[in-house]
């Protein structure tokens, strides 16, 4: 009878002006281009196979910040909305500081 969005809540310590603004952007990129969701899954998709989470289309997040940032860098979406500048040097310095610790 109903649906829900799950939001996940992110790291205490990220920027909430990036977050949001990130949210807002490919939420909206999603209804400019009136994207289909899929079908909603009732299920544990972490309890799911590969091959089962890949048929129905469910595709699982980086699992680092290396590969968080590599996907960042590819978004041409969130890249727009926060600026070509902003974006790089934001990767720039995620990825120092990961050096550094």
């Amino acid at each position: 009878s109903g649906m829900r969005f799950e939001y996940r809540t992110p790291d205490p310590l990220c920027n909430p002006y990036l977050l949001f603004t990130g949210l807002l952007a490919v939420g909206m990129d999603g209804v400019d281009r009136e994207l289909d969701p899929g079908p909603p899954a009732s299920e544990n998709i972490f309890e799911m196979t590969e091959e089962e989470r890949e048929s129905r289309g469910i595709t699982i997040l980086p699992d680092s910040l290396h590969k968080a940032l590599d996907a960042l860098h590819a978004d041409d979406v969130i890249r727009g909305a926060l600026g070509e500048k902003m974006t790089e040097t934001y990767i720039d310095r995620k990825r120092e500081e990961s050096f550094n610790c």
